[in-house]
């Protein structure tokens, strides 16, 4: 997947991509939205509630579910609320075989020696979110495309009062992790984005709707995501998988 820039300018920021979807019942979707809907429930928390927007090659858009299946060449936004509003990221990684959750993916990175082909890419952030109201992340001059290279990937969302720690292990120019000290990524260059997501993802009661049952269309309202911060004043993050094919 691709970080396009304006149209106007002719820089691409490389950023592999593909996946396949988190499951969550429609119980547990409802649940997470009524507790992100009534302010009553957990006041001072954080939280955020995204769609993800398709662009065809042809410039047509439409809202489609997480566990869509995406092609080589499309285009995606992310359609974003939330409470507070804060300082929004979103880093991808390519995970090889099955998918993975945070916890795997840390464990991985423990147990095998640094190297860029497993490195993180930072494709937006931190991208100043306000609330109320919907924000498209990244904005219309912008967009994430899927390149050729197919397989399975994460899409990490997170969402903080603060500006994060974050932009230090990477280059801002291209998006690519880069040393925290100089030399060689290292696996505690690993281990500090990790410790970051993994924090993100446990401090977040989230949502993500499973795919239609075969045979059925999707509801548009089937397509949103939640998430809401179990303890308020550290940073909320959601784990999302999306699909890519040819």
């Amino acid at each position: 997947m691709k970080r396009l820039q304006t149209a106007v300018s002719s820089a691409i920021l490389a950023a592999a991509f593909a996946t396949t979807t988190i499951a969550a019942d429609q119980k547990s979707v409802g649940a997470v939205k009524g507790m992100y809907l009534d302010r009553s429930q957990r006041p001072e928390a954080n939280g955020l509630t995204f769609e993800v927007e398709l662009e065809r090659a042809d410039g047509s858009r439409m809202t489609v579910p997480t566990s869509y299946e995406f092609h080589t060449g499309d285009r995606i936004r992310l359609q974003v609320q939330t409470r507070k509003g804060g300082y929004l990221y979103a880093l991808n990684r390519t995970v090889q075989g099955a998918d993975k959750g945070m916890d795997l993916v840390a464990q991985d990175d423990q147990q095998r020696p640094p190297d860029a082909a497993h490195a993180y890419t930072l494709l937006l952030g931190p991208v100043k979110v306000k609330s109320p109201g919907t924000q498209l992340v990244p904005d219309q001059k912008q967009a994430i495309r899927f390149d050729e290279k197919t397989g399975i990937e994460k899409l990490f969302v997170i969402v903080s009062d603060k500006p994060l720690d974050l932009l230090n292990g990477f280059d801002v120019a291209t998006g690519q992790m880069r040393p925290r000290s100089g030399g060689k990524l290292t696996a505690e260059d690993f281990a500090a984005l990790d410790r970051i997501l993994t924090a993100a993802i446990s401090n977040c009661d989230c949502a993500i709707p499973p795919a239609p049952e075969p045979g059925k269309g999707l509801k548009l309202e089937d397509a949103h995501g939640y998430g809401v911060e179990r303890q308020s004043g550290i940073p909320v993050g959601v784990e999302i998988s999306l699909r890519h094919s040819n």
